[in-house]
C-alpha cells in the first residue's frame, strides 16, 4: 500500500529511516513511471521528517555509461541532499549475504552453471552484508552523515575466484569491469571494509550453513 500510495508514510514519524527500496527493472515499459515510482517514494519517506535518514546507493553512480539506474540512484542521492544535513548516503558495490540474488560468484561457487556469460576477466568488487549492516548501525550510533564508499580495497576477478576455489568454468566475452573507487573516507569512520575482496568472499563461504545458503531457495 505504501509502494502504491506513498503520500500515506506522512502518517509515520520514524526517528530514523533506512532506504533500501529501488525499482531495479532491467525491462522499462514506462520510463516517466520509472523514474516517479523511485523519486516519489524517497520524497514520501523524507517528508516523514526523521532525525537520520539512511539511503543505500550504488557505486553504479560512478560508471560512465549513463544507465537508468545510475541516473536513478543520483536524483535520489541529491533530492536527499536538499531536504536534509542530516543523511548518511552509502555507495556500495556487489553485496554478499543470505539474500543475495543467485549472481556470477554463486554461479562458479555452486556449480549452478557450466557457461557464464561474462568473460574471466571481469572483475568484481565484494562487501559483506553483515559489515554494512555494522556500519549502519555505526552511522546511527554515533550519528554520522556524509556520503561514503562502502567498497572493499580491491577487486577481483572470476578467473581468481576459479582458481582459489578449483572451479572449472566456461566463460563468455563480456567483460565486467569494476570501478577502482577509494574506501579511505569510510575506513576513517569504520574499519570492517579495510579487507580485500578475495577476504570478503572468503568470511562469506565461512559463514555459510543449511539455513543461510542461497541453494535453500
Amino acid at each position: 500500500d505504501w509502494l502504491e500510495n506513498p503520500s500515506n508514510l506522512k502518517e509515520l514519524k520514524p526517528d530514523i529511516v533506512i532506504h533500501s527500496a529501488f525499482d531495479a527493472s532491467h525491462k522499462i515499459y514506462d520510463y516517466g513511471e520509472y523514474f516517479k515510482s523511485n523519486l516519489d517514494f524517497t520524497r514520501a519517506l523524507l517528508q516523514t521528517r526523521p532525525s537520520h535518514f539512511l539511503f543505500l546507493s550504488s557505486v553504479a553512480v560512478y560508471g560512465e555509461e549513463n544507465t537508468n539506474y545510475k541516473l536513478s540512484k543520483l536524483l535520489c542521492e541529491n533530492m536527499i541532499r536538499d531536504y536534509t544535513d542530516n543523511h548518511s548516503i552509502l555507495r556500495c558495490s556487489a553485496i554478499l549475504g543470505p539474500d543475495m540474488r543467485p549472481n556470477s560468484l554463486i554461479k562458479i561457487l555452486y556449480g549452478l552453471e557450466d557457461q557464464l556469460t561474462l568473460s574471466k576477466e571481469s572483475t568484481f568488487n565484494y562487501v559483506l552484508q553483515s559489515d554494512l549492516l555494522e556500519f549502519v548501525n555505526t552511522c546511527i550510533g554515533k550519528q554520522i552523515f556524509g556520503t561514503y564508499d562502502f567498497v572493499s580495497n580491491d577487486s577481483v576477478s572470476l578467473q581468481e575466484v576459479c582458481d582459489l576455489f578449483k572451479k572449472n568454468i566456461s566463460f563468455g566475452s563480456y567483460t565486467h569491469n569494476s570501478l577502482d573507487i577509494s574506501n579511505s573516507n569510510t575506513k576513517k569512520v569504520y574499519s570492517g571494509v579495510d579487507k580485500s575482496s578475495i577476504d570478503v568472499i572468503l568470511e562469506y563461504m565461512d559463514g555459510i550453513n543449511e539455513e543461510n545458503s542461497p541453494m535453500r531457495r
